[in-house]
């Protein structure tokens, strides 16, 4: 079992941790064909991720692609802390696995609130786009 620990505030980003992935293998994924759907993504293949509000992150991967992870239910806190951990089982971030809202307290994280994952959506926007829509809203 692996914990990804992904921060996303710009206060957190001026402390350099912006993301931590515990990933044990390097190797790049095989060529799929493209589909609009899926349940997991390879955690390899994740670049950086962005909640965009308390019940969708997107993921952006190493060719660039981006997947907006629909969660089951609201998952309160995620949009105020932009931080959270993913518990997964395996090599991939999968609708099965769970995240942990991270609540900053002083630079003293605590776990939160513990959310579902819901399956994966191909995006047409870019990760800036989605970020700054995010903030706008």
């Amino acid at each position: 079992m692996r914990i990804q620990i992904h921060f996303l505030s710009p206060i957190l980003k001026m402390f350099g941790l912006l993301s931590v992935f515990a990933a044990s293998s390097l190797h790049a994924a095989a060529k799929a064909p493209q589909v609009s759907e899926r349940d997991c993504l390879q955690s390899s293949q994740i670049r950086s991720t962005a909640v965009l509000n308390d019940r969708q992150i997107a993921y952006q991967l190493r060719d660039r692609s981006v997947w907006i992870n629909n969660l089951d239910h609201r998952c309160p806190g995620l949009d105020f802390s932009e931080a959270f951990s993913t518990e997964i089982r395996g090599s991939s971030v999968c609708a099965i696995d769970h995240i942990r809202v991270l609540e900053n307290y002083s630079q003293n994280f605590q776990l939160g609130a513990g959310c579902g994952l819901g399956k994966f959506t191909l995006s047409e926007k870019t990760m800036r786009t989605l970020r700054t829509e995010a903030r706008a809203k």
